[in-house]
């Protein structure tokens, strides 16, 4: 199941998997809150009854475009959660009216660079 955060515990969630999915760039709930936009959407991906990943999407400062992160439990990967999760954010990207995605991914990390290239980013 994929939704948006909507509550302070969804919040929580959401920094906690990000930060456990990127934990060479931490954030906190206050960071997230201070960065808050009209334009950006976070998401919450639920498995097993258990948060499984989430997802960012905004405006991009680069060419014009959206920007789109998803993450996903290393332990959760492979079900189909990282798809699903960019299918909603891509969604809620179209809706930026911007004229294309993109994200990043480290260089380090074969497993999020195939799963960029397979959405062609």
């Amino acid at each position: 199941m994929i939704r948006a955060v909507e509550s302070d515990a969804d919040l929580e969630a959401w920094v906690e998997v990000k930060n456990a999915v990127v934990p060479n760039e931490p954030t906190t709930v206050e960071q997230v809150r201070a960065s808050e936009a009209d334009t950006r959407t976070l998401l919450l991906a639920h498995a097993d009854g258990r948060v499984a990943g989430c997802a960012i999407v905004d405006r991009s400062n680069f060419g014009g475009k959206a920007f789109i992160a998803v993450r996903v439990l290393p332990e959760l990967r492979r079900r189909g959660i990282g798809r699903e999760l960019a299918q909603a954010a891509a969604g809620h990207a179209r809706a930026l009216d911007r004229d294309g995605v993109n994200c990043f991914v480290y260089a380090d990390e074969p497993h999020s660079i195939a799963f960029a290239e397979h959405f062609g980013l």
